[in-house]
Protein backbone atom coordinates (compact mmCIF):
# COMPACT_ATOMS: atom_id res chain seq x y z
CA UNK A 1 0.00 0.00 0.00
CA UNK A 2 1.28 3.45 -0.84
CA UNK A 3 0.57 6.76 0.84
CA UNK A 4 -1.69 7.56 -2.12
CA UNK A 5 -4.10 4.71 -1.48
CA UNK A 6 -6.25 3.53 1.41
CA UNK A 7 -5.99 0.19 3.19
CA UNK A 8 -8.34 -1.44 0.68
CA UNK A 9 -6.22 -0.12 -2.22
CA UNK A 10 -8.62 2.54 -3.44
CA UNK A 11 -7.22 6.01 -4.03
CA UNK A 12 -7.29 8.45 -1.12
CA UNK A 13 -9.90 11.20 -1.23
CA UNK A 14 -7.14 13.60 -0.10
CA UNK A 15 -3.99 12.42 -1.88
CA UNK A 16 -0.95 13.21 0.27
CA UNK A 17 0.96 14.92 -2.53
CA UNK A 18 -1.90 17.02 -3.91
CA UNK A 19 -1.68 20.79 -3.71
CA UNK A 20 -4.97 20.86 -1.75
CA UNK A 21 -3.66 18.48 0.92
CA UNK A 22 -0.37 20.35 1.22
CA UNK A 23 -2.24 23.66 1.48
CA UNK A 24 -4.55 22.17 4.11
CA UNK A 25 -1.53 21.01 6.11
CA UNK A 26 -0.09 24.55 5.97
CA UNK A 27 -3.46 25.91 7.15
CA UNK A 28 -3.53 23.39 10.01
CA UNK A 29 0.04 24.36 10.96
CA UNK A 30 -1.01 28.04 11.05
CA UNK A 31 -3.90 27.31 13.38
CA UNK A 32 -1.74 25.08 15.60
CA UNK A 33 0.74 27.97 15.82
CA UNK A 34 -2.03 30.47 16.65
CA UNK A 35 -3.48 28.11 19.24
CA UNK A 36 -0.17 27.40 20.95
CA UNK A 37 0.81 31.07 20.87
CA UNK A 38 -2.48 32.08 22.46
CA UNK A 39 -2.12 29.46 25.17
CA UNK A 40 1.51 30.19 26.01
CA UNK A 41 1.56 33.94 25.29
CA UNK A 42 -2.07 35.02 25.72
CA UNK A 43 -1.29 38.75 25.81
CA UNK A 44 0.39 38.59 22.39
CA UNK A 45 -2.42 36.37 21.14
CA UNK A 46 -5.06 38.83 22.25
CA UNK A 47 -3.38 41.55 20.19
CA UNK A 48 -3.57 39.41 17.07
CA UNK A 49 -7.22 38.64 17.84
CA UNK A 50 -7.99 42.35 17.75
CA UNK A 51 -9.03 42.84 21.36
CA UNK A 52 -6.95 44.66 23.94
CA UNK A 53 -6.77 43.00 27.34
CA UNK A 54 -6.66 45.41 30.27
CA UNK A 55 -7.27 42.93 33.06
CA UNK A 56 -4.92 39.98 33.48
CA UNK A 57 -7.86 37.78 34.50
CA UNK A 58 -9.25 38.33 30.99
CA UNK A 59 -6.25 36.51 29.53
CA UNK A 60 -8.07 33.28 30.33
CA UNK A 61 -10.64 34.26 27.69
CA UNK A 62 -7.85 34.51 25.14
CA UNK A 63 -6.59 31.11 26.19
CA UNK A 64 -10.03 29.59 25.61
CA UNK A 65 -10.05 31.05 22.10
CA UNK A 66 -6.56 29.64 21.59
CA UNK A 67 -7.69 26.23 22.86
CA UNK A 68 -10.60 26.35 20.38
CA UNK A 69 -8.23 27.08 17.49
CA UNK A 70 -5.88 24.33 18.61
CA UNK A 71 -8.73 21.83 18.93
CA UNK A 72 -10.07 22.64 15.47
CA UNK A 73 -6.58 22.34 13.99
CA UNK A 74 -5.89 18.98 15.63
CA UNK A 75 -9.28 17.64 14.53
CA UNK A 76 -8.53 18.81 10.97
CA UNK A 77 -5.11 17.15 11.08
CA UNK A 78 -6.69 13.85 12.12
CA UNK A 79 -9.24 14.16 9.33
CA UNK A 80 -6.43 14.64 6.81
CA UNK A 81 -4.48 11.68 8.19
CA UNK A 82 -7.55 9.42 8.23
CA UNK A 83 -8.70 10.72 4.82
CA UNK A 84 -12.16 11.94 5.80
CA UNK A 85 -12.61 14.60 3.17
CA UNK A 86 -16.31 15.32 3.69
CA UNK A 87 -15.96 15.63 7.48
CA UNK A 88 -12.94 17.91 7.01
CA UNK A 89 -14.85 20.13 4.61
CA UNK A 90 -17.74 20.41 7.06
CA UNK A 91 -15.35 21.21 9.92
CA UNK A 92 -13.78 23.97 7.82
CA UNK A 93 -17.25 25.29 7.02
CA UNK A 94 -18.07 25.40 10.75
CA UNK A 95 -14.74 27.12 11.44
CA UNK A 96 -15.59 29.71 8.78
CA UNK A 97 -18.91 30.33 10.53
CA UNK A 98 -17.04 30.87 13.82
CA UNK A 99 -14.97 33.60 12.15
CA UNK A 100 -18.15 35.48 11.27
CA UNK A 101 -19.04 35.53 14.96
CA UNK A 102 -15.47 36.57 15.80
CA UNK A 103 -15.79 39.41 13.28
CA UNK A 104 -18.99 40.71 14.88
CA UNK A 105 -17.63 40.42 18.43
CA UNK A 106 -14.33 42.14 17.64
CA UNK A 107 -16.05 44.87 15.59
CA UNK A 108 -18.34 45.66 18.53
CA UNK A 109 -15.66 45.41 21.22
CA UNK A 110 -12.81 47.07 19.35
CA UNK A 111 -13.19 48.42 15.82
CA UNK A 112 -14.02 47.44 12.26
CA UNK A 113 -10.36 47.77 11.31
CA UNK A 114 -9.42 45.18 13.96
CA UNK A 115 -12.23 42.88 12.81
CA UNK A 116 -11.19 42.85 9.14
CA UNK A 117 -8.71 40.01 9.63
CA UNK A 118 -11.59 37.79 10.76
CA UNK A 119 -13.29 38.50 7.45
CA UNK A 120 -10.09 37.31 5.80
CA UNK A 121 -10.17 34.13 7.86
CA UNK A 122 -13.78 33.62 6.73
CA UNK A 123 -12.72 33.85 3.08
CA UNK A 124 -9.71 31.58 3.66
CA UNK A 125 -11.57 28.90 5.60
CA UNK A 126 -14.66 29.14 3.38
CA UNK A 127 -12.48 28.70 0.30
CA UNK A 128 -10.77 25.66 1.77
CA UNK A 129 -14.15 24.24 2.83
CA UNK A 130 -15.47 24.68 -0.72
CA UNK A 131 -12.34 23.14 -2.30
CA UNK A 132 -12.41 20.22 0.11
CA UNK A 133 -16.13 19.52 -0.24
CA UNK A 134 -16.03 19.93 -4.02
CA UNK A 135 -14.32 16.55 -4.43
CA UNK A 136 -16.02 14.76 -1.53
CA UNK A 137 -17.93 11.56 -2.25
Amino acid sequence: MTMLSTENGSPRELPIQSSLTISLLVLVALFIFLGLRGLVFPLAGSGSLGIEIHNLKDLALMQTTAARNLGIALAALLMIVFDTRKALGLLLLAAAAITVLDFVIVAQASSWSQAVKHGGYFILLGGFAWATLRGAR
